[in-house]
């Protein structure tokens, strides 16, 4: 079994396979204390002390454009904390902070916080990293060669802006296309232009308001509406509980979208669209879902 350690006094992290432990080099991988949870607990407890952590991840790579990583998990051992350990002498730090005396074998005492590597694929598909705010879904897990399991992650929020959608909220006949597009959204979000961005904020606007119309009026007709034509058929609803801050957001990104085409910037004299355009999209997307009790 794979175990790792962290030295307490250098903080240099150290491997063990079959007891003979040494030091993870040339690079020191990510260590953040991690906690799994429940997809609707707001409120799990997290221990952000990675001496304390019951649960660590080690990074193994990260992708900042669409926002995985790829690591794996360690729970903490039963030695003790810290526990004096047999290691052989780190590449660069070599005996500095020990004794200074090698056994007959060649190895040296260092404090280690010992964690070791899960048997087992994550049994819950949301976990915490580093922080309670930090949270990530579980995309897959992989057996390696180590008897590891590799497992893949993905931000569950975008650019702290769009709120984590909650899809068992969304009525069933709009649902699929909705949670389609929002997803959309979130992946354009790290890596589109604003233009590419905005576009997709009217796909998941049309969907996400499409399905909330459809529930209300059981009119399947809406489904298939262009936005500005299902902006103006809600607005003439004699319906004086129709949500209307998430009209007015949808009708906001409705006029965006015209100016991601030249020759409409031409012919009306728009602007093009920037950055921060794209964000104010992406917030008015979040504010026409919480209106509508869809986030969590």
């Amino acid at each position: 079994m794979i175990r790792i350690g962290f030295d307490d006094s250098m903080h240099a992290l150290y491997e063990s396979s079959d007891g003979l432990w040494y030091s993870v080099w040339p690079a020191h991988p990510v260590i953040s204390a991690a906690a799994f949870v429940d997809s609707g607990n707001g409120s799990a407890a997290f221990e952000h002390e990675l001496t304390q952590a019951e649960l660590v991840f080690r990074e193994d790579s990260f992708d900042p454009v669409t926002r995985i990583r790829r690591g794996r998990f360690y729970t903490r051992s039963d030695d003790d904390r810290p526990a004096y350990t047999g290691v052989l002498p780190h590449p660069i730090y070599r005996l500095w902070g020990t004794d200074q005396q090698l056994s007959e074998d060649g190895r040296c005492q260092r404090r280690l916080h010992i964690f070791d590597a899960r048997q087992d694929r994550p049994a819950t598909n949301v976990v915490m990293i580093g922080s309670d705010e930090s949270r990530w879904r579980v995309l897959g897990a992989e057996r390696i060669i180590s008897a590891e399991y590799l497992v893949t992650l993905k931000a569950r929020h975008a650019l702290g802006v769009l709120p984590e959608l909650n899809s068992e909220a969304i009525p069933e006949r709009g649902r699929a296309k909705a949670t389609e597009t929002f997803e959309k959204l979130i992946d354009s979000a790290y890596r589109e232009t604003p233009e590419s961005i905005v576009d997709m904020a009217r796909g998941a606007t049309q969907s996400c308001l499409a399905a909330w119309a459809v529930e209300r009026y059981d009119d399947n007709s809406l489904l298939r509406e262009d936005l500005g034509r299902l902006i103006d058929k809600l607005d003439k609803k004699d319906d004086n509980d129709k949500p209307k801050v998430s009209l007015w957001a949808a009708r906001i990104i409705a006029r965006f979208h015209p100016r991601r085409k030249p020759n409409e910037q031409t012919r009306r004299s728009l602007r093009p669209l920037i950055e921060a355009d794209a964000e104010f999209a992406l917030a008015a997307v979040g504010l026409l879902l919480r209106e509508f009790g869809w986030t969590r």
